[in-house]
């Protein structure tokens, strides 16, 4: 028996290329340029990544990528909320009647859904802050946080809350990268009869290709980030390296360039499926990935 799990043990045992000490000096430069930590499992993970390219094109490509490569802590997120919440506010101060009430709920498909989205992270962590919050605007509104938009309807008037001018409805998430999930939520909520004016998404990180999706909804965001190849130079030639690249790992059609071809370079709590996929998949875990979803 102990032969016979060593045995399994070896056969799952990564076979890669451990770093030379150039690559390591490129990718240590790459830390310190974007001040991300040496001392992290992220950094050893990264020089395992590049060591592994087939190519030193390959190895050029992520590493010239990597300097647009957005990380964002979670020590980050409550400054990205607040900037975001601010011009969320400043857009509807104008036409106040008496005051803004602001119901900040998850950002999430439906009210059944089991999935534990990312959304909720944010929710909770605004939550922790809400006196804070209250504190800092309450001559400009009164801010609320519930668990869904259920149990809005359950503590709120229904015909209040769909009728009140002053009344808004804030679903929150960390990440817009494709706009489906903002547009299926918009779709959650108008079929319990809320006006999609009344309905204000506040995300910390938006790409532009989703916003532009999803153009019918409300939404405010402190970040907004183009596509990382085709909105850059070269693009065609860099999209072919990228597409060696990701046949040599086995990357499925779906996450071709990313998530519908978002593009992304982006890593928040959790790596969104929209980022390069280099820097995440990591086929049945046969390879080494800084940034594992």
């Amino acid at each position: 028996m102990r032969n016979a799990l060593r045995t399994r043990n070896e056969k799952n045992t990564l076979q890669e290329k451990s770093a030379t000490s150039e690559e390591v000096a490129r990718v240590k430069k790459l830390f310190d340029d974007k001040g991300w930590p040496l001392e992290s499992g992220e950094f050893d993970d990264f020089c395992t990544m590049v060591a592994n390219l087939e190519t030193e094109v390959q190895k050029n490509l992520i590493l010239e990528l990597s300097q647009r490569f957005y990380w964002i802590t979670a020590n980050e997120y409550y400054g990205l909320f607040e900037n975001a919440f601010e011009q969320m506010i400043a857009s509807r101060t104008a036409n106040i009647i008496r005051k803004l009430t602001i119901v900040i709920i998850p950002l999430m498909t439906n009210d059944n859904s089991d999935e534990i989205k990312s959304g909720y992270f944010l929710f909770y962590l605004i939550k922790s802050s809400l006196s804070k919050l209250q504190k800092k605007y309450k001559g400009k509104c009164s801010i609320t946080c519930i668990e869904s938009f259920e149990k809005t309807l359950a503590l709120l008037d229904a015909g209040r809350l769909c009728d009140d001018p002053d009344i808004f409805v804030c679903p929150v998430d960390d990440y817009l990268g494709s706009g489906t999930t903002v547009l299926e939520c918009l779709s959650n909520l108008k079929s319990w009869g809320l006006p999609d004016s009344k309905i204000l998404f506040l995300i910390l990180v938006a790409q532009k290709q989703g916003l532009e999706n999803c153009s019918s909804a409300n939404v405010f965001s402190s970040v907004q980030l183009k596509k990382k190849l085709s909105d850059y130079p070269d693009a065609k030639e860099k999209i072919e390296i990228m597409d060696e690249i990701e046949k040599s790992i086995h990357v499925s059609e779906k996450y071709h360039l990313g998530y519908q071809g978002t593009e992304a370079l982006v890593k928040l709590v959790h790596t969104p499926n929209n980022t390069f996929p280099v820097y995440w998949f990591s086929y049945k875990g046969k390879r080494t990935v800084p940034f594992p979803r």
